[in-house]
């Protein structure tokens, strides 16, 4: 949804006399069910995953969360011009499409990730 958004914006941004308005009502809200949907997917995995350490964690997804858009917004003016819209946001979609690749080893080799990962997250209580 999130990659099918980016490259659907690129293009109507870029033609917007081919392309009716409400295109971009629906891509911004598509967009945004995909961009929480990974958001709750990574809370959930790594709560459910880490339980002693729920606190850094949220920090964690919280702080990436904020480098990587404020990575992505702070030249996009300049990457519009260079590259026009469906440059730009054909890039962004390579970048949504990566982050959602990243899922599957994660679900191949989740065991063993938690089973490495596991000793060093462990709460100093038990």
């Amino acid at each position: 949804m999130g990659v099918f958004s980016c490259v659907l914006y690129g293009y109507a941004a870029q033609y917007p006399d081919r392309y009716h308005w409400f295109i971009y009502v629906w891509v911004v809200a598509a967009y945004y069910f995909a961009f929480v949907g990974a958001n709750i997917v990574a809370i959930t995995y790594l709560l459910d995953s880490y339980p002693a350490r729920a606190g850094p964690l949220l920090v964690i997804i919280c702080a990436f969360r904020g480098i990587m858009s404020f990575g992505v917004s702070y030249g996009i003016a300049p990457f519009i011009e260079h590259s026009g819209y469906t440059g730009a946001f054909g890039v962004f979609a390579a970048l949504t499409g990566a982050f959602g690749v990243l899922g599957v080893p994660i679900y191949f080799f989740g065991k063993r990730i938690r089973a490495f990962t596991g000793r060093w997250a462990k709460d100093k209580s038990d």
